[in-house]
């Protein structure tokens, strides 16, 4: 290619990469172009948010012996099976949406409120869990 050459004052410089328009002055070839591709997809905050205030509220149900002890497990149960799973599709929701600090807080909560249910659910109903003393004397 032609080195640049000065006309009227302005300097043209060439095409970044050969073949790229169909004439010397005519427009971009479409495959030249830079294309970016997002997925169409909405916040799942709104999502994660529901199940959060979900499992909220059942959790302080229970701590606040607003439902009696032996029916603790049945809310545990319902936060397993309907919060968890709520908190964790938002959150894989929200990293293919490309929202990384909402894809963390929403798994993070996933995963806690799976921890907070089966250490629930694995004792005995009304109890506190049994704890190792500290420091643990393995």
């Amino acid at each position: 290619m032609d080195p640049p050459r000065p006309e009227d004052g302005v300097i043209r410089m060439p095409p970044p990469a050969a073949r790229t328009h169909d004439t010397a002055t005519g427009p971009p070839r479409p495959e030249a172009l830079t294309r970016i591709m997002l997925r169409p997809l909405a916040s799942s905050l709104p999502l994660g948010f529901f199940a959060f205030g979900t499992g909220s509220i059942l959790l302080t149900a229970v701590q606040l012996q607003w439902v009696p002890p032996a029916q603790s497990r049945p809310v545990m149960l319902l936060v397993l099976v309907f919060v968890v799973p709520l908190e964790l599709v938002s959150g894989l929701l929200a990293f293919l949406a490309r929202g990384g600090g909402a894809a963390c807080g929403l798994s993070v909560l996933g995963c806690a409120w799976a921890g907070n249910a089966l250490v629930s659910l694995s004792g005995p109903p009304g109890q506190p869990s049994p704890a190792p003393p500290w420091p643990c004397s393995c």
